[in-house]
């Protein structure tokens, strides 16, 4: 079994959703986790924060439908076509209504913001399934919220892993010969509430599903040729990483290599799935695979991460030594302004 999960990049327009599943057709993994389509989850976005601020929000959610009903013209036959629209236009009143109860509210909390968000990748799936199921290639939608179980840290929920994994195994036993697309980034407490995943979320349910159902390999497909040894803004003759190890790439990634966050690999790492980072560009190409002990390198040094925007906070002085709460007081100042700490060190005169 393979599980692909195709990125925002990957879907961006009618052409990329062509791509997309022409190249499950030719592969032919089992289950394809999809991110939402184009501008779709910062349109949605706008709209919550026009709702509640008691601005026109009508004509971004217009300019969503528009979006996906192009995607839909352009990528979809005849037959599939009005049905396809028909379900879409089955799932859009609920947010109408969402957005509708946010401008009357004038409140936007985090869990109904992840409610709002949660349209983005449904959407999506939608027109994928129905893409694929026009090219004669079976499939059908399973949402995420069905089987991630999370917390209630709306925005950033933590996925209760052994829950999780319990309920994956159960919904996914009886897949027969159709493919299944599932919805990236979402998840749901035990009471039912939609969640979202934060940064890497898609990744995170992509990688969750391979670690659960013992994937021969997951495949992550983006706009980037794979993990690469540089920065290729700084280094343009960076190139990609044919194959490195879970704590490589951990390392690579803390330090500002951007393809996958460090969360998302958990699952897999754990046990022992290989994760491959490819083009959705240039599918012939291999990108690069991730493995527990990767082959040694040709070079030195397999790769070099960078982090641009950091700042070296010193602070120092004779009133420091002796003062309880002196460390307390700065990190909870940048915590408060949501600043990431990265480094720490302390002299042991505590003068700075």
């Amino acid at each position: 079994m393979k599980v692909y999960k195709f990125g925002n990049a990957a879907l961006k327009d009618s052409k990329a959703l062509a791509l997309a599943v022409e190249t499950v057709r030719e592969e032919s993994p089992e289950i394809i986790v999809v991110s939402a389509m184009g501008s779709t989850a910062l349109d949605l976005g706008r709209a919550a924060s026009a709702a509640q601020d008691r601005k026109e929000y009508l004509d971004i959610l217009e300019g969503i439908r528009a979006f996906h009903k192009k995607v839909a013209e352009e990528t979809l036959g005849s037959q599939a076509y009005a049905p396809a629209m028909e379900e879409m236009d089955k799932i859009l009143p609920e947010l109408r209504d969402l957005l509708h109860g946010v401008q009357l509210l004038k409140d936007l909390s985090t869990r109904t913001l992840d409610q709002i968000l949660s349209f983005g990748e449904r959407l999506s799936a939608l027109l994928f399934s129905f893409a694929m199921n026009s090219r004669g290639i079976p499939a059908l939608v399973a949402d995420s919220r069905d089987f991630i179980c999370t917390d209630a840290h709306f925005g950033q929920a933590r996925c209760l892993e052994g829950d999780s994994k319990s309920l994956i195994r159960a919904a996914f036993q009886d897949m027969g010969a159709k493919k299944v697309v599932v919805t990236g980034f979402l998840g749901a407490t035990k009471e039912g509430y939609t969640t979202t995943l934060g940064q890497g979320g898609r990744e995170f349910v992509a990688c969750m599903l391979g670690a659960s159902l013992d994937a021969e390999e997951v495949q992550i497909w983006t706009d980037a040729a794979g993990m690469l040894t540089a920065d290729s803004a700084l280094v343009p003759d960076a190139f990609p990483i044919e194959e490195i190890s879970y704590e490589e790439a951990l390392e690579m990634t803390h330090f500002g290599a951007r393809v996958l966050s460090p969360a998302s690999l958990h699952p897999v790492m754990m046990a022992g799935i290989p994760v491959r980072i490819r083009d959705c560009r240039n599918p012939s190409s291999r990108g690069t695979r991730i493995v527990a002990r990767a082959r040694p390198s040709d070079f030195p040094v397999r790769g070099l991460a960078s982090i641009p925007a950091v700042a070296l906070l010193s602070i120092h002085g004779l009133g420091l030594p002796g003062v309880t709460g002196i460390a307390g007081r700065m990190f909870g100042a940048l915590a408060a302004a949501k600043i990431n700490v990265i480094l720490i060190t302390q002299a042991s005169s505590e003068l700075s």
